[in-house]
């Protein structure tokens, strides 16, 4: 279910990208995501607000 970047709870996911996804994350709470860079920087915990790019979307499953 798509969401407002207000509404956005832990365990909601933010997406980057235009058509198709390029980066998807998920929301811990406190405005930190947790996300994989791939295999040669494996799993981070980023800051929402210092993220390099504006979010393209916000998603809950359930």
């Amino acid at each position: 279910t798509r969401i407002s970047a207000s509404q956005l709870q832990p365990g909601d996911l933010v997406f980057w990208g235009g058509g198709g996804s390029e980066h998807v994350a998920i929301y811990m709470g406190g405005n930190q995501l947790v996300h994989a860079f791939g295999a040669q920087h494996g799993v981070a915990v980023t800051n929402l607000a210092g993220w390099w790019k504006t979010p393209s979307g916000y998603g809950r499953i359930g």
